[in-house]
């Protein structure tokens, strides 16, 4: 009986069915089992995810606590494969060290499942903790031929997602959309709750957004909002920080200050609360500082400086954003200290592209061009083709908009369209709005 509730329990709940169609199986099987400990129990208490709350105004976030070592000790020794595999969890934090150890364990291992939960393990570490892209890439490429030869939907669809976000943050921003798409059409058959559902049509497709500077901001707001609404959805995955932080930009980048605010400060007082290693905080702290760069929110800046000082004093890298040097450029900008800023940005620009983040790097160039420092020159006939946003914000200032009323007619905030507007004088050569004009119109573009 027990090990047929095992088995029901699992293929709803890795089908992305919702925790009240599986949780009332896992605990009959408890009831069962009773005080025995053995393989029964652990697979069964395997199946739980172990959440502690951690809520704050409209945020249900939920920590991860890590799954009970005697019960991972049991599936371990006495188990297969698979069991040994359920107890990689992607959410518990690892050193690249220890990442590499489990690879080590997991190399003759057969299972298709077994292997792409270590794959998703080692691609979460390494991205979403350690900021280390190229190592996610490459690991995500070897999961995409694996997914390939074994016919996996799910190991496909996760490797592409997590590529599309690798390649959107080097700059390769058409791959990652058509990564995207494929793996949105790939995924569609599994559960609505399915992280990897999750993962397309929110969180990957908000940071992909953004980093192109283009997107459907108050739908994504919106739908992160509701999620992190649920208490539901924290049940399952610590994935509220992030969600949270994710709603409040895409609200801030349309302007939308009330919105914004009732995520962001939640979320900030959440992360003051959280443990330092917990997952998605780091990340989280990166979206909730460029959210407050959008708005201008300086009330918030000495509190989000010692997140960040907590964060760096613990080696922390800004989640998939690596580096911290554009939020503490950020905050000196939104803080008042502009002198300071520029310099910062410069220097967070430079640190970024040389780790081969080029989508940040031009963020940050952007960011302190909109300050008004100097100008690096840039060539006349752009080596980046400038795109459809971009192309739009030119000929409305061709049209003799002021970056406000361009904001309005986009509908996102003044900072999203200075910093497109920044960009756009980057690519096209161009020191002010006269030159743009003329770059416009001699090209036919307005």
């Amino acid at each position: 009986v027990v090990t047929f509730v095992v088995s029901v329990a699992r293929l709803l709940k890795e089908s992305g069915a919702r925790p009240p169609a599986w949780e009332p199986l896992v605990e009959r099987g408890l009831a069962v089992v009773g005080d025995r400990r053995e393989l029964a129990w652990a697979r069964l208490r395997l199946l739980v995810s172990p959440m502690a709350p951690l809520s704050e105004g409209m945020i249900h976030a939920g920590r991860w606590i890590g799954h009970d070592p005697e019960v991972c000790a049991i599936a371990v020794r006495d188990g297969t494969e698979d069991d040994h595999a359920r107890t990689i969890e992607a959410w518990d934090w690892r050193t690249p060290a220890e990442i590499e150890v489990v690879f080590e364990r997991a190399e003759h291992w057969q299972r298709p499942a077994s292997v792409l939960r270590v794959y998703e393990m080692a691609n979460r570490s390494y991205l979403f903790r350690h900021g280390d892209v190229q190592r996610a890439e490459q690991l995500m490429q070897e999961l995409l031929a694996l997914g390939l030869r074994w016919g996996s939907a799910a190991a496909q669809g996760e490797a592409l997602t997590q590529l599309a976000l690798c390649h959107a943050l080097t700059g390769r921003v058409d791959e990652a959309h058509r990564e995207l798409a494929a793996a949105r059409a790939i995924i569609e058959p599994l559960g609505a709750l399915h992280r990897q559902h999750l993962a397309v049509n929110v969180t990957h497709a908000i940071l992909i957004g953004y980093l192109e500077g283009t997107g459907e901001w108050e739908a994504w707001g919106e739908r992160a909002a509701g999620l992190v609404q649920r208490p539901i959805v924290s049940r399952s995955a610590p994935l509220g920080l992030i969600i949270a932080g994710l709603g409040a930009l895409a609200f801030a980048v349309t302007g939308h200050t009330d919105r914004s605010a009732s995520l962001v400060d939640p979320l900030t007082a959440l992360l003051e609360r959280a443990e330092t290693l917990d997952y998605g905080a780091t990340g989280a702290m990166w979206l909730a500082s460029a959210a407050c760069w959008h708005l201008g929110r300086t009330d918030l800046v000495a509190r989000h400086a010692r997140l960040v000082d907590r964060y760096e004093s613990a080696g922390l890298a800004a989640g998939p954003f690596r580096s911290w040097a554009l939020v503490r450029a950020r905050l000196a900008a939104v803080g008042g200290e502009e002198a300071a800023a520029t310099p910062l940005f410069a220097a967070a620009a430079s640190e970024l592209d040389s780790l081969g983040l080029r989508a940040l790097a031009g963020i940050a160039r952007a960011d302190g061009l909109s300050l008004g420092g100097p100008r690096p020159v840039a060539p006349t006939s752009p080596a980046t083709p400038i795109t459809s946003r971009e192309a739009e914000i030119l000929a409305l200032i061709a049209a003799g908009h002021t970056n406000r009323e361009i904001a309005g007619l986009i509908h996102v905030s003044v900072p999203t369209v200075t910093r497109h507007v920044a960009n756009l004088y980057l690519k096209i050569g161009a020191r002010n709005r006269a030159a743009a004009t003329a770059y416009a119109i001699g090209r036919g573009l307005a």
